[in-house]
């Protein structure tokens, strides 16, 4: 690297401030560079912080001048640096390199050294051997690729997953049971359609208005000829007519 000596430089007797005249030092010199003035005697540069200032060590020791030429000298000992800096480096990572072995050629690491074994994302799961999961959202819409969709509507809630399983959850109200009646009374419209054909299993309780009364679920099969839509409650009323809140759940297959 040669010296710079663009532009001029204006120096002050006793003074550490060397100021530039269409330099640029702080691209072109560094800490510890030798900065010779007008006078030929040489200086240690302390800091560049812009392109007209210099930092010398020691003061300047001639007269005050203006307009003057110079030269900055980079100084050899920045090999020695880079040579320490570099000794530190081996010292430190030198086991850790040498024990790369064969991967340190390797454009892909293949899986049985530690790698991926591909260059993409789709080949570093295929040589990791992930499933699709590994790239599908846990929650979401379970036709666009999710494990688990949630939902609901007025029929009450549902949760959805990717293999097929479907289970829903409702609270609907029968219509007015008569006192002392056994009634068929279809009141389960499920909140999301199982694949029709399938037999979804369908399970809950009765509540009525009146607690001296007696009531039971005595059946809640799905007994409707859309199985995949709605099902049927067998409810037995007590002594006084009245109307039944069904609290259920019903587990089939979407898919």
């Amino acid at each position: 690297m040669g010296w710079y000596k663009e532009g001029k430089v204006n120096v002050v007797a006793g003074q550490t401030n060397v100021t530039g005249v269409g330099t640029n030092f702080a691209a072109n010199t560094l800490t510890g560079d030798a900065f010779i003035g007008p006078d030929g005697q040489w200086y240690e540069v302390i800091n560049a912080p812009s392109p007209t200032t210099l930092s010398i060590s020691p003061a300047y020791r001639s007269a005050t001048v203006s307009n003057a030429n110079y030269a900055l000298m980079p100084v050899q000992g920045y090999q020695r640096d880079l040579a320490i800096a570099a000794g530190a480096i081996i010292q430190q990572w030198g086991s850790t390199l040498a024990g790369l072995g064969t991967v340190s050629t390797e454009n892909v690491v293949p899986v049985n050294k530690g790698g991926t074994g591909g260059a993409t994302a789709a080949l570093a799961r295929a040589g990791l051997e992930l499933k699709t999961g590994a790239v599908a959202d846990v929650e979401g819409i379970a036709t666009a690729g999710a494990i688990i969709e949630r939902g609901s509507n007025t029929y009450g809630t549902y949760v959805k997953f990717a293999g097929g399983l479907l289970i829903g959850f409702g609270l609907q109200r029968s219509p007015t049971i008569a006192a002392n009646t056994y009634a068929m009374t279809t009141v389960l419209t499920y909140p999301h359609q199982f694949l029709a054909g399938t037999f979804p299993s369908v399970s809950g309780v009765a509540y009525g208005l009146s607690s001296a009364d007696h009531y039971g679920m005595y059946d809640m099969s799905a007994y409707t000829a859309n199985r995949h839509i709605s099902g049927t409650v067998a409810i037995r009323n007590g002594g006084t007519a009245q109307f039944f809140d069904v609290r259920y759940m019903v587990i089939g297959v979407w898919k």
